[in-house]
């Protein structure tokens, strides 16, 4: 079976990942009343609800419509499975739904009851006849903007409702989002759906991934914030019909989400949408706008109460000011037409008399200027007295457009512009034929005749005149005399090359080798004879490289050619000045395009040595090889192996058979040998100019570069092999220069080529035989140069796309990158040699490999196959390393970095970070305070979700040690007792016993009390989790009379609705589970406290249901205790 490229992975598996979605889609969302009613399967819930057909199913239940028999009112009934939750978390599912049943708002679900069965728990509901908006997308397609505004402002009352009572919604989205057939919408699933989720005990992601916050992907916690990204989610759902990252696995999008700035947006959306999801979107969860804030916001504010009413009114409205509009414009039309007609009749004249006028003043210039100048400035005068006087009306720029749709409108107005254009015209053109231009003027001499000459070269030729008032007779040295004029020439030509971007020194030693080049300029009279000696001499060697040229002839025997290409040879090696002009002779290069018919591989050989030797620093002759198309055959010899360059030189088959036997010793080396000349063309091609470097690219040269990476021949010498090998690097770093190709462009066109499979053999090749350099003596055939090359290359690639990383993530790429990271011998020589140069050298290289992985990592489609090449644990084993010398911080930054994206949200990934050894490097880190902190301590917090392994790994080296001390963090505090609640819930007898120490104890009181008013609420959560979990932990918190009382000061003043509730919750909590309630009541003076956030007037619903159940139980334990 073929084997697939990872374009054609990439895009199977983002078919099936879409097939998947839109199948899950299916079956979580299904039309109301899609079953047939029987009589059959009648269900009866708690003795008065009829369950009917199934109208929806989700994540953690299935929900019914059902008849509420005692009344006969609709209601829906969602079924949750009692088989994975606990009898606590089961407690706390039904604790929250009977506050929550307190809550009403007409943009929110009501929830009735809760009724529990020894299977399933059922929730009733009410019941929201017209289904959720995830389903109205799906019937109708995406919605308009003005319509999704009118439904985003219910959601956002529904949500400032919630927040105002201390309630998270945690999962807003289409699906929960119910609307009635008048439009009205409602928010479900609110605070329950999370408690569920947290019921999960697997390992998989679970929930609503598309629409999560970042901060809750990172287990930072929930917060309002979250609910308003979900928001914002959901407004792309409704405008695209899926959220954001939609196209992705969910793990993959999860990945995005933390990792891009903010989701892609629509296209072609309003400005103040934009801004508005913009605001939903920020990063930071404190700069978010809350729900009250985004309900004044432009894009809200603009959407009417009774919008039907008011678009009704303004259609008449519309109407009525058409039609005074159109009136109105047809009398503007009227009046200026007559208006232009009036001004143009005193206007027309004879076109004769016009000229005739304007030859007459033509005669008089000063007069002509002084005349269009006042012209022009009569008109702005003209111009700014319009300006300045009062309109007395103006016009909208649509009536203004209305004003010049008539068509004769438009003839009369470019009737007059032509006719005052003509007349002005007349005049410049008069003016213009008349009067002599400035560059005239220049051209002409002293003597009244033009100059033929540049004024810019005249200017460096005046200073060789003589002038009038010059002695022409006088004592002349004439060897000073040359030396000046040697010296003042020289500097001309410096300023000429300059200009031209020539070399000054080639072309002084080519004109003007010696002064006696002067003597022949200025003083053609007094020949000096050595010089004409050796001019002749010179135009001899140019004769004789004509004659020899010549000769390549492919009719000429190969004996002849093989002469003249030894002589050519010679002379280019002994005078290479004197081809630098020799393309302007003629027939040069036809004669060297006809020499590439040569049948015999030996001319051949000998003809590109020929062409190697004429083309070196000569940059001219070979762009114009180029331009006649040298390139392209140049291209074939690079390819052809040895039957195929008799082929492609014409040799008939039967010539190929009778010199097959000879072929085996002969040809070959000949093969390899031409081979190497093309190349070394194409190095010349590729570093000589960008010009040669396109053509080379246009004539499909990347692919040439690929084949150059691998032995075309068996019997290949190796020294040939790896100088294609630098050529191949060469130009690959060569056309990474152009800046006319994206680089990204490039990667994809090498990767297509098969680039990456042929690199990295190479690539093994180098670092093997550096790696011999560091524990063998000897010259080896590749450097530490070599290396350094290829691994900008590789890092190069590595910042390509998804598709190039995917090629990137062939077994055999990562497996070459991670096998040069990790050698134990070189490892114990730069342990030894710390400070050596060379040891420096390769720690460099060492980063460069890093930098690929890092790069690699953070693409998600990539981390699956990183894993399975082993990275993580050659990660760590580098981590832990000390051979790294000075640079270990950086060499640091960069694994943390790999390690960070490696290891989020993947479970899998994390245990085998754990099993890997990871822990103590990271708690290295985290106890140092490095900054680089913010990668290992989210590394560390998320192992304890992980696994059981995970975990124990953690209990091995003593990490909750390290996460009491983080208490004392001001700003991983959170993160810190998050992490003990969560491994609290996991493990609870072992973390009862470490935490109930009073030296750790402490730490946590220490931590409640430091707390500021802001993090209040998210240090509170995490906190009455461990309270409810552990009995132990609770009395112990119960018995601190500073906890107690702090807690009930921070009651009293806390301004938000959520931290009165966590704050009633926790005393109500310390009070059932005293060992003795009352005492805890009279030593506190809790019962007016508790009274009066029962009684209180405001409007905190759930506060209030609170204290009412704690207050009823305080008496009912007194009336207990009485009796």
């Amino acid at each position: 079976m073929q084997s697939k490229t990872p374009l054609q992975r990439h895009s199977d598996k983002a078919t099936r990942t879409g097939t998947r979605a839109r199948s899950k889609d299916r079956q979580n969302i299904r039309r109301p009343f899609a079953f047939p009613f029987k009589k059959d399967t009648i269900r009866i819930v708690g003795d008065c609800f009829q369950l009917g057909v199934e109208i929806g199913r989700g994540g953690f239940g299935i929900v019914y419509a059902a008849l509420d028999l005692r009344n006969g009112r609709s209601v829906a009934i969602k079924e949750v499975s009692l088989h994975d939750i606990d009898k606590e978390e089961l407690l706390s599912i039904e604790s929250e739904i009977s506050l929550l049943k307190k809550l009403n708002h007409e943009n929110i679900v009501k929830y009735h009851d809760t009724i529990k069965t020894q299977a399933s728990l059922f929730i009733i509901l009410e019941y929201m006849e017209n289904g959720s908006l995830a389903q109205f997308i799906k019937k109708f397609g995406n919605l308009s903007e003005t319509l999704v505004a009118m439904y985003i402002t219910q959601v956002l009352r529904g949500l400032a409702y919630l927040h105002e009572q201390g309630v998270l919604h945690r999962d807003v989205k289409g699906a929960n989002i119910l609307t009635t057939k008048d439009g009205l919408v409602k928010l479900a699933d609110f605070g329950v759906a999370v408690k569920l989720n947290e019921t999960q005990k697997s390992n998989s992601v679970v929930g609503s991934p598309y629409w999560m916050a970042p901060e809750v992907i990172e287990m930072s916690g929930w917060s309002f914030a979250s609910d308003i990204w979900s928001v914002g989610c959901t407004i792309i759902e409704l405008l695209t019909t899926k959220p954001p990252y939609f196209d992705l696995a969910p793990m993959a999008a999860l990945f995005r989400i933390v990792q891009d700035d903010h989701p892609p947006l629509p296209e072609r959306i309003s400005p103040a949408l934009h801004d508005f999801i913009m605001k939903c979107f920020m990063k930071e969860p404190r700069l978010r706008a809350s729900a009250e804030e985004l309900l004044t916001h432009p894009w809200i504010a603009q959407i009417p109460k009774n919008k039907v009413e008011q678009s009704s009114q303004l259609v008449v409205e519309h109407i009525t000011s058409l039609l005074d509009r159109d009136s109105m414009l047809n009398t503007i039309k009227l009046y200026e037409k007559d208006k232009q007609i009036d001004k143009l009749a005193p206007k027309e004249m004879d076109q004769n008399e016009q000229l005739s006028n304007a030859s007459s003043e033509g005669e008089d210039w000063d007069h002509e200027f002084e005349e269009k100048e006042t012209e022009v400035e009569l008109k702005d005068v003209g111009k700014s007295k319009v300006e300045l006087s009062p309109r007395p009306f103006q016009l909208s720029s649509e009536d203004a457009k209305a004003l010049f749709e008539d068509e004769h409108w438009n003839d009369s107005v470019r009737i007059e512009s032509r006719q005052v254009s003509d007349l002005g015209m007349t005049r410049s053109t008069l003016h213009q034929h008349l009067s002599p231009s400035s560059e005239q003027l220049q051209m002409h001499s002293a003597w009244g005749d033009p100059c033929i000459l540049p004024l810019e070269v005249r200017s460096k030729l005046d200073s060789f005149c003589e002038m009038e008032d010059d002695e022409i007779f006088g004592d002349i040295d004439e060897q000073e005399l040359l030396q000046a004029a040697q010296t003042k020439l020289k500097s001309v030509l410096k300023e000429d090359m300059a200009s031209s971007g020539k070399s000054f020194s080639y072309l002084w030693n080519v004109l003007l080798p010696t002064p006696l080049s002067l003597r022949d300029t200025f003083f053609d009279t007094e020949m000096d004879f050595e010089y004409t000696t050796t001019r002749d001499s010179n135009q001899q060697v140019t004769n004789r490289v004509i004659e020899l040229l010549a000769c390549l002839d492919p009719s000429m025997e190969d004996a002849i050619i093989l002469r003249a290409c030894e002589d050519l040879r010679d002379i280019l090696q002994s005078h290479p000045a004197l081809f630098s002009d020799l393309m302007l002779h003629a027939g040069i290069i036809p004669n060297i395009m006809e020499a590439l018919e040569f049948k015999n591989l030996d001319v051949l050989y000998a003809f590109l040595q020929v062409i190697n030797l004429i083309t070196e620093n000569n940059q001219k002759f070979q762009e114009n090889l180029a331009l006649v198309g040298f390139i392209p055959v140049i291209i074939k010899l690079t390819q052809a192996r040895q039957l195929e360059y008799l082929h492609f030189l014409g040799v008939e088959e039967a010539e190929s058979r009778s010199s097959a036997a000879s072929l085996d010793t002969f040809t070959p080396n000949y093969t390899n040998l031409i081979r190497l000349e093309a190349a070394k063309f194409v190095q010349k091609s590729c570093r000589t100019s960008i010009l040669t470097l396109q053509m080379f690219i246009a004539c499909g040269g990347l692919p040439v570069l690929v084949d150059f990476l691998a032995a075309d021949h068996p019997r290949a010498v190796s020294s040939d092999q790896n100088e294609l090998c630098r050529v191949a690097m060469e130009g690959i770093e060569s056309v990474f220069t152009l800046q006319t190709i994206p680089k990204n462009d490039i990667c994809r066109l090498f990767v297509k080529a098969n680039l990456l499979s042929k690199f990295i053999a190479v690539f093994d090749q180098i670092v093997a035989s550096v790696h011999r350099e560091f524990t063998e003596v000897g010259v080896e055939a590749w450097t530490m140069d070599d290396l350094m090359r290829t691994c900008d290359i590789l890092l190069l690639f590595s910042q390509g796309d998804s598709i190039v990383k995917e090629y990137m993530c062939d077994r055999n790429v990562l497996n070459g990158m991670l096998k040069a990271l990790v050698c134990p011998n070189v490892m114990e020589c730069l342990q030894r040699h710390q400070m050596h140069k060379r040891a420096d050298r390769y720690v460099s290289i060492i980063i460069k490999l890093l930098k690929c992985l890092r790069n690699l990592s953070m693409e998600p489609s990539t981390l699956e196959h990183l894993d399975q090449a082993g990275a993580i644990q050659t990660l760590v084993f580098l981590l832990s390393h000390d051979a790294l010398g000075s640079r270990r911080k950086e060499v640091e930054n960069v694994i943390l970095q790999s390690m960070f994206y490696l290891c989020r949200i993947n479970r899998k990934r994390q245990t085998h970070a754990a099993q890997a050894g990871v822990i103590p490097s990271l708690a290295k880190v985290i106890k140092e305070g490095s900054p680089l902190k913010q990668f290992a301590l989210p590394i560390l917090c998320d192992l304890i979700y992980a696994s059981p392994t995970a975990r124990n790994h953690l209990w091995v080296h003593n990490c909750v040690s390290l996460f009491l001390n983080l208490l004392e963090d001001t700003y991983w505090h959170m993160d810190a007792i998050k992490a003990l609640s969560v491994w609290l819930v996991h493990d609870t007898l072992q973390m009862e016993n470490v935490l109930l120490l009073p030296i750790h104890f402490s730490k946590l009181l220490q931590a409640f009390h430091r707390a500021q008013d802001a993090e209040m609420d998210k240090l509170l959560e995490p906190l009455l989790e461990i309270m409810t979990r552990s009995v132990r932990l609770n009395q112990a918190f119960g018995r601190s009379g500073l906890f107690v009382m702090e807690a009930l000061d921070r009651l009293h003043l806390a301004p938000k609705a959520i931290v009165k509730k966590h704050l009633i919750r926790m005393i109500q909590v310390l009070f059932e589970s005293h060992s003795a309630p009352l005492h805890f009541v009279v030593e506190y003076n809790l019962y007016p406290i508790v009274f009066a956030l029962a009684q209180d007037a405001n409007n905190l619903i759930l506060v209030k249901e609170i204290a009412s159940q704690l207050l009823e139980a305080i008496l009912l334990t007194a009336a207990m205790v009485g009796a």
